[in-house]
């Protein structure tokens, strides 16, 4: 008898969030991933638009470009408040090899945080924010009517000769459906720092991504399968490694660093393409994160 989770369309359901990718080979060549894309677009564009006329202007801009960059976000004195409770935090913020490469040229602190208690400013300014949960809820068309999870970041490069173990530094896109993420910036942040790097408009369904995604999900399938790929199709960051843009598509991409002094709040669809940006040595960048990734159904 065979297993209701061997059937693709309910293996899909099995996940907490949505997998980008899925399947089997043979699942992705029959086009499984296509079906996906297609569907969630169609999904998209069948549920209610959420936009109310506070967020309007926010939200034209990023249906346009997939990212929207809002400077001077908070006031003086909460931006003092949020960065002072940053401040207070970043002691008990270790900083590790990044993806488990312990000589690696990257090395990140982090810390999720839960609850109001300890940093009021942080959860009221930022996780809690009302524009911010409505420009996400509206950009995705989803109720974000539970707590965004939201953690603090710091990344730090070491060296130019450590080997080079960013993966998130390769272009790529997180989800096949609009998915949110939004960044605060907490100190200055440009191209020596790692600025996040976006394909404007890279986030709109077309022929040319369907392409890619059909070709992707199959190369991916291949890899987790344990296929040997030509080294042209992988993007190797020591032991890690993924399945990169091919040559000739990533060629009509564009791509933009997203620079922005502390107090930049940084709202992303994340279904465009995207990467972290380069690093000098010895310069850190530091920031907040609110990931709406798990309001998207799974499949």
């Amino acid at each position: 008898m065979i297993s209701l989770k061997k059937i693709p369309i309910v293996r899909g359901f099995a996940h907490e969030v949505p997998p980008y990718h899925t399947g089997s080979v043979i699942e992705n060549r029959a086009g499984l991933q296509v079906l996906r894309i297609i569907g969630k677009h169609v999904a998209w564009r069948m549920r209610p638009g959420l936009v109310d006329s506070g967020v309007r202007d926010y939200i034209k801009r990023l249906d346009q470009d997939g990212v929207l960059v809002i400077n001077d976000f908070l006031s003086e004195d909460e931006f003092r408040r949020v960065r002072g409770e940053y401040r207070s935090i970043k002691p008990k913020m270790t900083f590790n090899a990044f993806r488990g490469v312990d000589d690696g040229k990257l090395q990140v602190a982090s810390i999720a945080l839960n609850g109001t208690d300890e940093n009021p400013a942080i959860s009221t300014y930022l996780r809690d924010n009302a524009l911010i949960l409505k420009i996400a809820a509206s950009a995705m068309r989803r109720e974000v009517n539970t707590v965004p999870p939201i953690s603090l970041y710091a990344y730090r490069k070491i060296s130019d000769a450590a080997p080079d173990n960013d993966l998130e530094n390769v272009l790529h896109a997180d989800l096949h459906t609009p998915t949110i993420k939004a960044f605060y910036y907490l100190n200055d942040v440009d191209e020596s720092n790692g600025a996040f790097v976006y394909v404007k408009g890279s986030h709109r369904i077309s022929l040319k991504r369907i392409a890619h995604e059909y070709q992707i999900s199959v190369r991916t399938a291949r890899l987790n399968r344990g296929d040997t790929l030509p080294t042209s199709w992988l993007a190797v960051r020591g032991p890690n490694k993924r399945v990169a843009v091919s040559q000739e598509y990533a060629r009509t991409l564009v791509e933009t660093s997203i620079c922005g002094k502390a107090n930049t709040l940084v709202i992303a669809n994340n279904m465009g393409f995207h990467r972290r940006g380069n690093f000098a040595n010895g310069n850190t960048r530091e920031m907040a994160l609110i990931n709406f990734r798990r309001y998207e159904k799974c499949f």
